[in-house]
């Protein structure tokens, strides 16, 4: 009877109803949500995720904002359409919606540099960590490991589960408005 009793009483050591952090311990994690085998830049695909610079000289990755609604506006710095679309990014933008602006050519036609980035994100009152760096080396015509930009401003829209919906060349604030309306009314 005492030897039951002594097994009992190590077995009933580890029941406990008690959670992780009542126990001292740390949760676990919840597993990411991104766990898709394949991605590419074709419209109903889950989008490759990247990490650039930004205009606060530090990094942005594009995962890191997975459950947000994403507007990639690829633009060059000489291109008078991109400047249209980023003076009227409040019209199209808020706070549902979030913008990345990535640079594909400084003024100049060069790969952009930080210095060019930070210039665009304080003419157009921007969020520095919004505003990324990335060249001509990120496009792919297929649409496959990169965006397949024909046309400056470019945008790509992303839902919330990193599925892009709608990939636009040029510019129109009214499609653009339509377009993310659209997009939110359905998540």
């Amino acid at each position: 009877m005492l030897i039951l009793s002594l097994l009992w009483g190590c077995f009933n050591l580890g029941l406990d109803d008690s959670g992780p952090a009542e126990r001292g311990l740390e949760p676990i994690p919840e597993p990411s949500p991104i766990h898709w085998e394949a991605c590419s830049y074709q419209l109903g695909d889950h989008i490759c995720d990247f990490t650039y610079a930004n205009a606060e000289n530090t990094t942005t990755t594009l995962y890191d904002h997975y459950g947000e609604v994403i507007v990639l506006d690829y633009f060059t710095e000489w291109c008078p359409y991109c400047r249209q679309a980023a003076e009227k990014a409040d019209y199209y933008i808020d706070e549902d919606v979030i913008m990345f602006s990535v640079m594909i050519q400084n003024q100049w036609g060069n790969d952009p540099r930080v210095e060019d980035i930070e210039r665009w994100a304080s003419a157009y009152q921007l969020e520095e960590t919004e505003v990324l760096a990335a060249g001509d080396y990120i496009k792919d015509p297929n649409g496959q490991w990169g965006p397949d930009i024909q046309a400056y401003p470019s945008f790509i829209i992303v839902d919330k589960d990193m599925i892009i919906r709608e990939k636009i060349m040029g510019w129109s604030l009214e499609i653009m408005q339509q377009l993310i309306a659209d997009i939110k009314s359905e998540e």
